[in-house]
């Protein structure tokens, strides 16, 4: 890309480019410098705030980022993506109508395909059960999954939202259609059992002892750093589960650096219910002191270098 700009600086995505892929990396500040001149090539066009606004969410700015969305829909008032974010901003400021509203409003810019009317199903389901809806949530997610039983990411969300909300029966039988699902796939579509793997090694409590040989095998198919990283820790976590302390221990002490490095450059928005997991784990070795655990101590120090307020709350 760097190469493409001094052939002809006048090409305006590619700054944009340029500032994704370092924000990828982590590095924001050269990120934001690379889309502010993408802005100034483009004042008018939408595009160059909303991409600084997600770079800033990806940083943790999240009051910077909203100003950024709000003047991207200045610009073009339909531009969905900055209305899909600042429902994702309503959301994590606690503002249940906002969102909803915001919800409703990339509903109507959206095209109306069958598949983006089950994804903003599931974003309703998800807003709703954030913010205490339960019965209507789990109905939501419900009624996607009964249309979508192959589709492991909707599986996976209801087995996490019925294990939530007590419903461990429910819970439990989604996580066997899953389980099930997996060992049929394992060898010809690796790449989604593997993800679905990491989602069934962080919820599926029962049945550790069967996810331990699966979450092995995916790890010698891996071959992707992230995957891989994740899967050793839903691995860990199996063998945590199972009694198995000292492999738990081991896999853990060495997955300790990589997830922090993945978690700087793999930002979700807010916690999220994944971090459960994460603390979970973090009793393999009985570290009762946010001073003396090790993971606890790096994430304080990530928020301080990156910036990051999310990560230190």
């Amino acid at each position: 890309f760097e190469t493409v700009l001094e052939l002809d600086p006048n090409r305006k995505l590619v700054y944009n480019d340029i500032g994704y892929l370092y924000a990828e990396r982590g590095d924001f500040n050269s990120a934001i410098k690379y889309l502010d001149k993408y802005r100034e090539m483009a004042p008018d066009e939408p595009n160059p705030y909303d991409s600084k606004g997600e770079t800033l969410m990806r940083a943790g700015r999240l009051r910077e980022a909203e100003q950024q969305f709000r003047a991207a829909l200045a610009k073009w008032p339909t531009f969905g993506n900055s209305v899909n974010r600042l429902m994702e901003l309503a959301v994590e400021k606690g503002l249940f109508q906002q969102a909803l509203t915001y919800l409703a409003r990339t509903r109507e810019l959206a095209k109306t395909t069958h598949n983006e009317t089950e994804y903003y199903d599931i974003l309703e389901a998800m807003i709703r059960y954030r913010f205490g809806e339960t019965a209507r949530a789990l109905a939501g997610v419900d009624g996607v999954v009964n249309n979508h039983p192959d589709n492991m990411y909707f599986v996976m969300l209801a087995v996490e939202m019925h294990q939530d909300a007590g419903d461990t029966l429910a819970a439990e039988k989604l996580a066997q259609t899953a389980l099930t699902y997996v060992q049929e796939h394992i060898d010809s579509d690796s790449a989604l059992a593997a993800k679905s793997l990491i989602n069934l090694g962080l919820m599926m409590r029962e049945q550790s002892e069967a996810l331990i040989p699966l979450l092995e095998k995916a790890l010698t198919h891996s071959h992707k750093p992230d995957t891989e990283v994740l899967l050793k820790f839903a691995l860990a976590l199996a063998y945590h589960r199972s009694g198995k302390s000292a492999p738990a221990q081991k896999l853990l002490a060495q997955n300790v650096d990589p997830l922090l490095q993945l978690i700087s450059i793999e930002n979700k928005q807010g916690w999220g219910s994944a971090w459960k997991y994460v603390f979970e784990a973090l009793d393999y070795d009985q570290i009762d002191t946010p001073q003396r655990n090790p993971f606890i101590q790096g994430l304080l120090k990530l928020a301080g270098d990156t910036g990051r307020e999310d990560l230190a709350l």
